[in-house]
């Protein structure tokens, strides 16, 4: 659904991230990541401790690694955002993301102790989506 969304409203989104990741930014960027930080991890501490009482994962403290997976999430966004900015540019770009993206999960089902593959996977197609939005908005933006 998320991702749906973001290919429907592409312009905001990448306006978004050019804003959010700019330089002059990086302040405002680290209090956001920290609210986020704040507000997700007891919710996905919740989601943690259910997965260990159903056996899906083997932790020790759900509520620091709900907290760590979160701040590795924001890392994963800085990592990420240099790169999204190019998609459609160079075709080199969709590579490094998708290889981002995997190296992320397989790190998130360790931290986790889940079976590789189980939490979830990330879409080539999808990610291909995401560039045609990308270039089908820049060719609007040429065309006015």
């Amino acid at each position: 659904t998320i991702s749906n969304w973001k290919l429907a409203n592409i312009g905001i989104v990448k306006e978004t991230a050019d804003i959010i990741y700019s330089d002059e930014n990086v302040i405002i960027r680290h209090k956001m990541n920290e609210r986020v930080v704040m507000s997700f991890s007891p919710v996905l501490a919740e989601i943690i401790s259910q997965g260990l009482e159903d056996g899906a994962f083997d932790v020790e403290y759900p509520g620091d690694t709900a907290e760590m997976i979160m701040h590795f999430s924001n890392a994963m966004s800085e990592m990420q955002a240099a790169p999204f900015k190019r998609l459609g540019e160079d075709p080199l770009v969709l590579e490094l993301i998708l290889r981002g993206a995997k190296l992320y999960l397989a790190a998130i089902e360790r931290i986790l102790g889940a079976p590789a593959g189980s939490v979830f996977s990330i879409d080539r197609d999808l990610v291909q989506e995401f560039e045609r939005a990308l270039r089908e908005r820049e060719l609007r933006k040429d065309a006015e």
